[in-house]
């Protein structure tokens, strides 16, 4: 077990398009970025919010399919996809 992060800093999870059965539920799976730039691929959202995360990349990735690529016939610009993350505060927890 290690921790990671600082109690002051800010870190951010970005989900990737799949989950993962951890500890017999679904939890997803992302790039963790450290407040230093550094990235850890392959992170596993094990715990509060895992459910929150996934319902939401899941409409992200519904709303990119459907618009990504079209024209928005109000500013007649193509419309651009769109990327979640959620920033963390503080130190958390890393199982490997």
């Amino acid at each position: 077990m290690q921790y990671v992060g600082s109690p002051s800093g800010y870190e951010a999870f970005v989900p990737y398009d799949q989950t993962i059965n951890y500890n017999g539920h679904t939890d997803p799976e992302g790039d963790l970025i450290l407040s230093n730039g550094t990235t850890m691929q392959d992170v596993v959202w094990d715990g509060q919010y895992a459910g929150t995360i996934i319902q939401n990349h899941d409409q992200i990735v519904q709303l990119n399919n459907q618009f990504v690529g079209q024209t928005d016939p109000v500013n007649n610009q193509q419309y651009v996809p769109l990327q979640d993350f959620y920033v963390i505060k503080g130190q958390y927890q890393l199982n490997k």
